[in-house]
């Protein structure tokens, strides 16, 4: 049942909302997420604001398996460069990059695959396997961030890639293809940059620079640079737009041209 408010939604009732128009709103894959997040014998109260929740988890998953997918290709094609190459120190790292599935990453897919069962036997509990996969997806990404500067074992990012293409894909539908970026794409990619630019200034502010670090590698794997300043930080999109923290309206409203010949765009102040 979906509620609106707490109140049941009804054509009677004048609150209700029709896939079509929702639709034109949200993604498809935002509003299957939206609804794994409650199970069926429960009901699912609809706001905008819980639906903006979900756009911004599938946005981090989204965001996880596009990186897996971007540094498998990588790795790949450096493989078949390692492989043609007589230098030493290439076989050394071919060797690197073909070795076995790491022990942990092992253990996390194992882990990920049983709970995952294990709320889809107990009464079809889509939150609790949507709760696995969002803890599988915290074990990748600093991988991913090790892997934008380094070097990452091929067969454990097949691994990975196969594992969330069964959990999130065949077992709960949810689909994350590769689209050309649209301006409400660049828009959502900038919420998400600016909240995570507010989490590293706090980070920064109690000295937590580790961590501070740690979400700036995150953000650089969507190809964002990040630029910090004394009165705010900000991050400029592939896209060329610009996001800053000290904007007083959300990010996307009220954009003005930094410059008439340039494509970078601030939130006016």
């Amino acid at each position: 049942m979906v509620t609106v408010g707490g109140q049941k939604m009804g054509k009677s009732l004048g609150n209700f909302l029709t896939l079509r128009d929702a639709f034109e709103k949200w993604p498809p894959m935002v509003i299957r997420l939206f609804i794994l997040q409650s199970h069926y014998r429960s009901p699912t109260d609809f706001s905008e604001e819980a639906l903006e929740a979900a756009r911004a988890g599938y946005e981090r998953l989204a965001l996880t398996f596009a990186n897996v997918e971007k540094q498998l290709a990588i790795i790949e094609g450096q493989k078949e460069q390692l492989q043609s190459s007589k230098l030493e120190e290439d076989k050394i790292l071919l060797d690197l990059v073909t070795q076995p599935t790491s022990e942990a990453t092992r253990n996390a897919i194992e882990q990920a695959k049983s709970r995952v069962r294990a709320a889809m036997d107990n009464d079809f509990d889509t939150p609790g396997a949507l709760a696995a996969i969002f803890d599988f997806a915290r074990h990748v990404n600093p991988m991913m961030v090790r892997a934008h500067g380094g070097t990452i074992i091929l067969q454990e990012l097949k691994d990975i890639h196969d594992t969330f293409s069964t959990l999130a894909g065949e077992v709960l539908g949810l689909r994350f293809e590769r689209k050309q970026e649209s301006t409400e794409d660049t828009e959502a990619l900038g919420k998400l940059v600016r909240q995570l630019l507010k989490e590293r200034e706090q980070q920064r502010k109690g000295h937590d620079y580790a961590q501070a670090d740690k979400i700036r590698d995150w953000i650089s794997l969507s190809d964002v640079s990040v630029k910090d300043a004394a009165a705010a930080s900000s991050a400029t999109l592939p896209s060329g737009f610009e996001v800053r923290t000290d904007a007083d309206e959300p990010w996307g409203q009220s954009q003005k041209p930094a410059h008439p010949d340039s494509q970078d765009w601030v939130t006016d102040d």
